[in-house]
């Protein structure tokens, strides 16, 4: 629920981020095969694409890894998030396109269509499009942020975004949306 918190949470502040551009977003957590494994690949994937359906050299594509941290514990979220998100640039990225292109044509998902997928998968066969990898640590104010952060060292902001979103009782959250969730699933 953790996981699938922080990214619901990373795809929404990434929408306001880039308000009142329209983003696309195909919510990968929906098109999970196994509710209690992630999805695979990349985290979430998300697309701007101004002038769709003519593309464009302002269209972008972006990529984030997203970890997240609800209780103290020994894991590394922002230097997991940075490490995977490397992975992403590296190729997992073509991988997960293919992945979303696959799931379209399977379950007929529209919120990103194959056409849109095969803009940025057949990237020479278009304008220059931007891609923008970020890593993303989605952690509970309760977590202790300078010592998370003393032993990792910090790309470039060409290379990838940082970006930590911290929330007060963070795992009261996600247990309450879910069990919201699930009430209105199975009152409605």
């Amino acid at each position: 629920m953790a996981g699938d918190f922080g990214e619901i949470l990373t795809a929404l502040f990434q929408a306001a981020r880039e308000h009142p551009t329209e983003l696309l977003d195909a919510k990968k957590w929906r098109l999970k095969q196994d509710r209690t494994m992630p999805a695979p690949k990349s985290d979430v994937v998300q697309l701007v694409l101004p002038h769709w359906p003519q593309p464009s050299s302002e269209d972008r594509l972006l990529c984030s890894e997203v970890k997240t941290k609800s209780t103290r514990g020994t894991s590394t979220p922002i230097a997991d998030a940075i490490r995977d998100s490397r992975k992403d640039s590296d190729g997992r990225l073509i991988k997960t396109l293919e992945w979303l292109k696959e799931r379209a044509l399977d379950t007929g998902f529209t919120t990103v269509t194959i056409d849109m997928l095969d803009r940025f998968i057949d990237a020479i066969d278009y304008p220059q499009a931007s891609r923008e990898f970020s890593a993303v640590a989605v952690l509970c104010s309760t977590v202790d942020l300078a010592s998370e952060l003393s032993d990792v060292e910090l790309p470039s902001p060409a290379e990838r975004a940082v970006i930590i979103l911290t929330l007060s009782d963070l795992k009261w959250y996600y247990e309450s949306v879910f069990d919201i969730a699930l009430t209105s699933v199975v009152d409605g």
